[in-house]
This record gives C-alpha cells, sequence and structure tokens, in this order.
C-alpha cells in the first residue's frame, strides 16, 4: 500500500511540476500507458 501511495506521488509531483511550468498535457496522457510499462 505504501508503495502505491508513493508511485502515485511522485506521478502528481512530477506532472503537477511539469504543468505550473506551462507545459501541455495533451501529448503526455498519450504517453502514459507505455511510460507506466517502462517504470
Amino acid at each position: 500500500m505504501l508503495t502505491i501511495g508513493g508511485l502515485v506521488f511522485l506521478l502528481i509531483c512530477v506532472f503537477g511540476s511539469y504543468l505550473l511550468s506551462g507545459g501541455s498535457i495533451g501529448p503526455l496522457m498519450e504517453a502514459i500507458p507505455f511510460e507506466l510499462l517502462t517504470i
């Protein structure tokens, strides 16, 4: 449970900082399944 919580927290921090810096979420949403397979 702690591992899942940590992974969710990590993704929120990474994508949140990307959005706050002005990034576009569209291309990221298309790539998420493949990125999660890599992780």
